[in-house]
């Protein structure tokens, strides 16, 4: 019965029908929709998989011009993009991963009007020509989708978003704007409105009926192991196994490979090409299971992922609730497991202190930029901070009025306007024990909950007296897992024949057989990985603790890695690192290695210079100056033709093996490969 419904709302459902295939709004979208259609401005907060596009997509078709839409989740947009295309509603996307030419191509056919939305990432407010062209575009709606991230209380706040406020501001206050996200707390839902001014905020709820919420209390990292080799085949169809860093979701997949499991891992370091493939294998259901960090999770628009399993600890309940929000959007049962270890929010503690500026971090970037205008670029070398410190950095200086940025050749750079000795370092304290608080929430959610979906609806605001009656605790299960021994020696066994591979050379520096000067290094191999490893800990008590040479263990892992790999492949030398503060250590490595492969080694590689440590530098710009131009080889004949093998202690970002192999090409060596004893966890500035 549709009596209650105005002949106005059932005339758009009619084009709704037509456009989308889709008979009729939900009451909440018209909502939505009415007020966009009156100019109004909202922020619309409501759980993944109700329809949020479609309150911002169905306006498009409407309006004369173009609705741009700014978002941070590129496979989302992707999948968006095509499938508007498909409806035949021209849209497209401009994103960081595409050619200045193709970028410029749409730009221009957006002026000229052909195109209904027109999806952007948010870094692209930086752009010279994004901010030019904003002016010849007949824009008429903004939305703002992942709102949460232009808030520094959100949980995944983005300094590149806060620029899109200086384009809200920039039109009338008549001007329809959409602001959406799947939760927010207090905090973030008034820095949101306050920064995309005055709005109304529509509220939905969050159940999720076909939600299965569990907590697994575990140990170790043995253990989470040990939980997927016993219980993954009680989970059907395809999941996502979430996991804290690079390095994890790399080796969740091979784990799982081993196992059986068709798994693929995904994460921000790999190139948009191997992205965009994993996503497309990942949406026709030729993986089981993606092993990724949260680069993923948010934006893909799959409906029947069956499960989410979370290998590690999430900094807060809003992270946990929009993590698993991917899951059983087609309604069908979905199973949520966290394995929980108490321990695993060491890492999120520290992320909390380095990640926010100290007065030092002020004062090292307005002494430089009081020198001269700098690019983003200028600064990471001449400050020494972190990518993501640095954009905070420069992002609070704007809002103070500290600096200002201009275009110079084309090019970005930040200028200074003024200074204060008032550094707003009371308003970081004020994060930092707002998201510290927020971790302990997510603890006492893995402990003390009564009912799992009560208290995430609780905290959001979302209240509800009611007992959901199908989590564990509900239907009162275990929540501890200890593995059995059979099961703690098979993964034991997997891990001590386990070698991850080095992939250092992305594909623009990879050699074409013209170009003699290209870099001729070659993918090579791990020991193991650096952390909390057995590894890492007999490199700590040699290099770090006086504990003398490397043992006879690492000698051993080394000669088995090689031998795994390169499967006895043909090297004419063995070099290695020339140390910048670790004494004879790798050299006396080396040799040990070299005797035990019968290579030859040549101690003939040397570093020119003051020696300073690659840990130091805090980001990718940094750590490649201080090594650049610094090796030398002697005599340079010696290396003409060879296929050389590079041996290092700890690869971290990889700028001192690409620095010395690039040198080494270009003395004629035939070949580089890296053998190291044990490879980092990738920072997301490498």
């Amino acid at each position: 019965m549709m009596w209650w419904k105005s002949k106005y709302q059932k005339a758009h459902e009619e084009r709704l029908a037509k456009d989308f295939n889709i008979p009729s709004f939900y009451k909440s979208q018209w909502e939505v929709i009415k007020k966009l259609f009156k100019s109004k401005r909202v922020l619309l907060i409501e759980k993944t998989g109700f329809g949020k596009s479609l309150c911002y997509q169905f306006p498009a078709t409407v309006f004369p011009g173009v609705t741009v839409v700014l978002s941070p989740l590129i496979s989302l947009m992707r999948d968006q993009v095509q499938q508007l295309n498909d409806l035949n509603i021209p849209s497209n996307l401009i994103y960081g991963g595409q050619t200045t030419d193709e970028k410029d191509e749409i730009l221009f056919a957006a002026m000229a009007g052909q195109y209904k939305l027109l999806f952007i990432s948010p870094e692209r407010q930086a752009n010279y020509q994004w901010i030019e062209a904003v002016r010849d575009i007949d824009i008429s709606m903004v939305v703002i989708d992942e709102a949460h991230c232009i808030s520094e209380w959100g949980h995944d706040f983005r300094p590149a978003y806060q620029k899109i406020v200086n384009t809200v501001k920039s039109f009338p206050k008549t001007f329809p704007i959409l602001a959406t996200t799947a939760t927010a707390t207090d905090h973030v839902i008034r820095d949101i409105r306050s920064q995309i001014g005055r709005s109304t905020l529509m509220r939905g709820h969050l159940d999720r009926p076909n939600f299965h919420l569990s907590v697994i209390r575990i140990r170790n990292d043995t253990a989470k192991h040990s939980y997927l080799k016993q219980h993954l085949s009680n989970f059907e169809g395809q999941g996502l196994l979430y996991c804290q860093t690079r390095v994890d979701a790399e080796c969740y997949a091979m784990f799982l490979k081993g196992l059986g499991c068709n798994a693929v891992s995904y994460h921000g370091g790999y190139d948009n090409q191997k992205r965009m493939t994993i996503e497309k294998g990942f949406m026709e259901d030729r993986y089981q299971i993606v092993c990724s960090t949260n680069a993923l999770g948010m934006g893909i628009n799959k409906k029947n992922i069956r499960f989410v399993i979370h290998t590690h600890f999430p900094g807060s309940l809003l992270d946990y609730y929009q993590e698993i929000g991917r899951a059983g959007r087609d309604g069908q049962k979905a199973h949520i497991v966290l394995l929980y270890n108490p321990k695993d929010d060491r890492p999120i503690r520290k992320g909390i202190e380095n990640n926010l500026p100290t007065k030092e971090s002020y004062l090292s970037v307005i002494e430089q930029i009081k020198l001269r205008s700098q690019s983003f670029d200028d600064l990471l070398l001449n400050t020494g901070l972190s990518n993501s410190l640095l954009k905070i950095v420069l992002s609070n200086m704007e809002k103070l009025k500290w600096m200002d940025s201009i275009y110079e050749l084309g090019n970005l750079k930040y200028r200074h306007l003024k200074s204060s000795d008032k550094i707003p370092l009371s308003h970081h304290k004020k994060l930092k024990d707002y998201r510290l608080g927020e971790l302990e929430v997510m603890h006492d959610y893995c402990r003390k909950a009564e009912c799992r979906v009560r208290y995430i609806r609780n905290h959001l605001k979302d209240r509800t007296i009611k007992f959901c009656g199908q989590c564990d605790l509900c239907k009162g299960l275990k929540t501890f897992y200890i593995p059995e021994k059979e099961i703690r020696d098979y993964v034991d066994r997997f891990w001590d024949a386990f070698h991850p591979e080095l992939s250092l050379l992305s594909a623009d520096e990879v050699l074409t057989p013209m170009d003699k000067r290209k870099n001729r290094l070659t993918n090579g191999v791990a020991c193991s990985y650096y952390g909390n490893t057995e590894v890492g800990q007999l490199i700590r008590r040699s290099k770090y603790q006086k504990g003398g040479d490397f043992p006879d263990a690492l000698i051993h892992k080394a000669v088995q890695a090689f031998q795994s790999y390169f499967n006895q492949l043909s090297f004419d030398m063995i070099l290695y690192v020339p140390p910048s503060e670790s004494g004879d250590l790798l050299r006396n490595f080396a040799v040990s290695v070299s005797e035990r492969l019968n290579i030859p080694i040549h101690h003939g590689l040397t570093m020119k210079g003051p020696s300073i440590s690659q840990k130091n530098p805090q980001n990718a710009l940094t750590k490649r100056e201080n090594v650049k131009e610094r090796f030398r080889f002697e005599p340079q004949k010696e290396l003409k033709g060879r296929r050389i093998l590079l041996i290092d202690d700890i690869c971290d970002s990889g700028a001192t093996i690409k620095e010395i192999s690039l040198y080494l090409s270009i003395c004629g060596a035939k070949e580089i490969a890296p053998l190291v004893i044990a490879k980092t966890v990738g920072s997301k500035d490498f």
